[in-house]
């Protein structure tokens, strides 16, 4: 089968069955340098891989500290009264625009 669009001027011989098994792959001859790049690139990718971990695990306390600490804020904005009952007006006044609200503070007039 011929794709020359994928192969170009390149061109494969077919693989009989009889010649497909019992063949020894080939040694490739790797230098002292090549493996040591070999090697270097491994520990890189291990030490990328162990850091991305390592990440993931203190985003992850941390968004659940963030978590608490937003809890405890919103907390914070709600004016409790007695026990956990919150103040009616206080509801009220959330609930108004700024202007309206800047107007009930000031004095009417006269």
């Amino acid at each position: 089968m011929d794709v020359p669009e994928m192969l170009g001027e390149t061109r494969i011989t077919p693989v009989v069955k009889s010649d497909a098994y019992n063949v020894q792959l080939a040694d490739p001859q790797l230098g002292a340098k090549c493996l040591k790049t070999v090697l270097n690139r491994y520990m890189e990718r291990a030490a990328r891989t162990k850091r991305r971990k390592e990440l993931d695990t203190l985003i992850a306390s941390k968004k659940a500290e963030l978590k608490v600490l937003e809890d405890e804020l919103e907390l914070l904005d709600v004016k409790p009264t007695l026990g956990n009952r919150v103040r009616l007006d206080s509801l009220m006044d959330e609930m108004r625009p700024a202007r309206s609200r800047s107007n009930a503070t000031s004095p009417p007039p006269e």
